[in-house]
């Protein structure tokens, strides 16, 4: 082993001179500015969604929440099939079936962080759940129970209830889950 040279500032240097960082800050921040607001807003979504008293709505928060917990190693293989470039890929299939010739996913630059942006939205069953608890944890001053039973009886459609809700009561939640989803999909 040689002794250690002090070399200053040079890796900073060579970094600020090669082409393929400058790309891979790019296509990163392309990724996070797609990625997080989708994810904030599908939790959000998601989550008043599935609060509303209907039958085997219980079933539904199991749907959604099950790819959270669905092993990396097999959800990528899952996706791999879907995402597969020829017409053994699921995704291609379906869409040879109404004259589209899909794209190779993950072997074409534009499609690829496409492919890659769906499959983390694909798993959003974190946020919804977190935000679900947000939305009726008494506790925390979250809203009530009784807005949304009123804004039931009231015939309320999905908008107007998303849009009348204040964003003071998901502050938190929506911030854990901004954090969260950053350091989950190791954007920065």
């Amino acid at each position: 082993l040689r002794k250690p040279i002090w070399i200053g500032l040079d890796n900073y240097r060579l970094l600020m001179n090669d082409p393929i960082f400058w790309q891979s800050l790019k296509i990163t921040s392309i990724y996070a500015a797609i990625t997080l607001p989708l994810s904030v807003i599908i939790g959000i979504s998601l989550a008043v969604m599935l609060n509303q008293k209907l039958a085997g709505i219980s079933i539904y928060r199991t749907c959604f929440y099950l790819p959270s917990i669905i092993p990396l190693v097999a959800s990528s293989i899952i996706w791999l099939w879907i995402f597969r470039g020829d017409e053994g890929g699921l995704l291609n299939h379906f869409l040879s079936k109404i004259n589209i010739h899909g794209p190779l996913w993950f072997s074409d630059p534009k499609w690829a962080l496409i492919a890659l942006i769906i499959m983390s939205l694909w798993s959003s069953g974190n946020s919804v759940l977190i935000l679900s608890e947000a939305f009726f944890n008494y506790n925390t001053n979250a809203v009530s129970y009784n807005f949304f039973q009123c804004s039931h009886r009231n015939n309320f459609s999905f908008p107007i209830l998303c849009t009348s809700l204040r964003y003071d009561f998901w502050r938190t939640a929506i911030l854990y889950n901004l954090l969260f989803t950053i350091c989950i999909s190791k954007c920065f």
